[in-house]
């Protein structure tokens, strides 16, 4: 690994190593203002993951990071996706799986009705239950606008949904195929959204994550399918990053929420970067994040440096100098949570550190960034 850059997380003099090996709760959560770090840290990170053999997909909601952050990860070794030119093709061990995703599509619609979800899913099944079990979006739409239902309301609504996804600009390529013997992805990828109506910006999040997700558990349920020599031969463990994520459905029930509470026991984590906490997530979310494993808080206002250091710090006067701290915090500084060991020790910590964020050349990955598996 020679001349390849990598980060070390340092409290004072002495390495910190995060021990993702200790709990399954391995998401993370990364808040900070502009240029305080965080996409260097979670970028360096994820390329260190990736040549550790983890599996790194990061979303990028349409040029959210830079070439450099992007070329650390391809130079680990993950491949790069043009969704709006290369299209994304979503592959699903059963139909039932597949029939689900009508539940990801309505969401970024903004619609509520179970009548809407229902006309989209009986579509689905419809087109799932073709021999070779393989369509596009753009076949959705077209069924949707041919579909006769029994009663006027679930047709009124097959026209609606036509109309409102045909409303976005262009309809991305996005395949659905069922094979049982397949996987998703066998490869850490870079999905780019860049050139895409921000609906379908969400649209393909939710549908890339919840193929992962389902992916991640029938590989748990191995009984449930017949098991791929894939899955025989690895113990597959994927990190999805997305970075200013405030804008996607962070809901118990939608995908982000499910992959933070269930994804995690499948081996699933999310790595979720956004500038602010505060006015952009209800308390119920926040304390989702909480649950989810890791926390990293880089330079933050006033009032979210006052808020973290409330839920941290009992007495007043060190709430106050933490507070100030984080308010303050130099680029490459941040306060971390979650379970670590100092140096070269066995024993687990969960306390809470201000850490630095360093790049280190010519050094051997391994236990650099957090103890072997």
């Amino acid at each position: 690994m020679k001349g390849v850059i990598a980060v070390r997380l340092k409290c004072g003099t002495k390495n910190i190593k995060l021990r993702l090996d200790s709990s399954e709760k391995n998401s993370m959560l990364v808040v900070g203002g502009s240029r305080a770090g965080k996409t260097f840290f979670a970028s360096n990170f994820a390329a260190d993951l990736i040549t550790e053999g983890y599996q790194v997909h990061l979303i990028d909601l349409g040029d959210k990071w830079s070439h450099s952050d992007k070329k650390r990860l391809q130079l680990a070794g993950a491949q790069i996706v043009q969704v709006e030119q290369q299209g994304i093709e979503l592959v699903f061990q059963n139909k039932k799986d597949l029939i689900d995703c009508a539940r990801h599509i309505v969401n970024p619609l903004n619609i509520k009705s179970e009548a809407a979800k229902a006309v989209l899913k009986n579509i689905i099944k419809k087109l799932a239950a073709k021999d070779n079990a393989s369509f596009q979006f753009s076949n959705i739409i077209s069924s949707l606008r041919s579909d006769n239902q029994d009663t006027q309301d679930k047709s009124e609504w097959s026209e609606k949904l036509a109309d409102r996804l045909d409303g976005y600009g262009e309809i991305p390529d996005i395949r659905f195929t069922v094979d049982k013997n397949a996987i998703f992805s066998s490869r850490s990828t870079i999905w780019d959204l860049s050139g895409l109506d921000e609906t379908y910006v969400k649209i393909s999040t939710y549908l890339l994550l919840y193929c992962l997700f389902c992916q991640q558990r029938n590989y748990f349920r191995r009984d449930a399918f017949n098991t791929s020599s894939f899955f025989e031969q690895n113990d597959l463990k994927v990190f999805v990053v997305i970075d200013e994520f405030q804008n996607l459905d962070c809901d118990r029930h939608a995908i982000i929420g499910t992959c933070l509470t269930e994804g995690q026991k499948y081996k699933l984590a999310l790595i979720l970067i956004t500038q602010f906490l505060s006015n952009n997530f209800s308390e119920a979310v926040i304390s989702q994040f909480k649950q989810g494993g890791y926390r990293f808080y880089f330079r933050l206002t006033e009032e979210e440096a006052w808020n973290v250091s409330r839920q941290l710090v009992y007495e007043i006067a060190k709430r106050k100098d933490l507070a100030q701290k984080l308010a303050h915090l130099p680029v490459g500084n941040c306060l971390m949570l979650g379970a670590h060991s100092l140096e070269n020790r066995t024993n687990v910590s969960e306390d809470f550190r201000i850490v630095q964020i360093e790049e280190e050349l010519n050094c051997v990955r391994r236990g650099t960034v957090y103890a072997p598996r």
